[in-house]
């Protein structure tokens, strides 16, 4: 099982959006995805209509109950989705607010151990044979848990906004990265920015584009992925864009970013 986080220190990029999406879409490539929220905020678990599961992230590193409780096959809202995704290998590993709770926790062992908590959960996952990817949703800074998290990737991805303050913050995301790969004593492979809500008729966003396409640093992703009301009225709907409006433009150009970053990841 390969483990993709998705992380920027600056909140508000698209993250979460970009996790369903990407995820969703792998799913019905037959890539048997997992998703794991790890933002207190749970907003991803939200968005997946998984808020309010009885187990999730926080119950199983407490261990109150195993992994086969704490994850779920997702569920969508209708009847008639149901039946047309009724075989998509798409599952949810949920988190609430009370695991803000734990933050303090994590602390109760060495700086060493605390950071390969959520490692030692991905392993005892990976070793039960049942998913492909993992896809991590980190909230933005550096907490204990987003640490943990890119402690236990294979790689990473950036979402990004077109814009100035945001590059500037995903430069100090980068030299983090580096920073946990020597905390962590592995590789982390970033492999690239996945730039969101990008608006053509905004200078600051085209003049981004004309940077970030010719800096040589790191890989940026195509296509980008336009600014529209898709994804607010989606996540509304308790459900990602590409099963909810799979022909708008939004969804298809999220298809397709989906197969450049799977060809990087398997």
């Amino acid at each position: 099982m390969k483990a993709v986080s998705l992380s920027n220190q600056k909140g508000g990029v698209g993250k979460t959006t970009m996790v369903t999406n990407l995820g969703t879409s792998f799913a019905k490539r037959g890539k048997r995805v997992l998703l794991i929220d790890l933002d207190p905020q749970h907003t991803m678990s939200n968005i997946m209509g998984m808020s309010e599961m009885e187990n999730g992230l926080p119950e199983l590193l407490l261990k109150k109950c195993g992994i086969e409780d704490c994850i779920y096959k997702w569920d969508p809202p209708t009847d008639y989705l149901r039946n047309k995704y009724a075989g998509l290998p798409l599952y949810i590993l949920p988190t609430s607010e009370s695991l803000n709770l734990l933050d303090y926790d994590f602390y109760g062992v060495s700086k060493k151990e605390g950071l390969l908590i959520i490692r030692s959960l991905l392993e005892r996952i990976g070793e039960m044979g049942e998913y492909d990817i993992a896809l991590l949703d980190l909230e933005p800074g550096l907490s204990i848990f987003t640490r943990n998290g890119l402690a236990a990737s294979d790689y990473v991805l950036v979402p990004i906004h077109p814009d100035s303050v945001t590059v500037d913050a995903t430069a100090l995301m980068l030299s983090w990265v580096h920073y946990m790969e020597e905390k962590a004593g592995r590789k982390l492979d970033v492999l690239g920015l996945l730039v969101n809500e990008f608006n053509t008729r905004s200078r600051v966003h085209n003049d981004a584009k004309d940077y970030l396409l010719k800096q040589k640093h790191i890989k940026v992703y195509r296509p980008f992925i336009k600014s529209s009301t898709l994804f607010y009225n989606s996540q509304s709907s308790k459900m990602p864009a590409v099963i909810y409006e799979p022909w708008h433009q939004g969804s298809r150009d999220l298809e397709k970013l989906a197969l450049e970053v799977l060809k990087d990841v398997t």
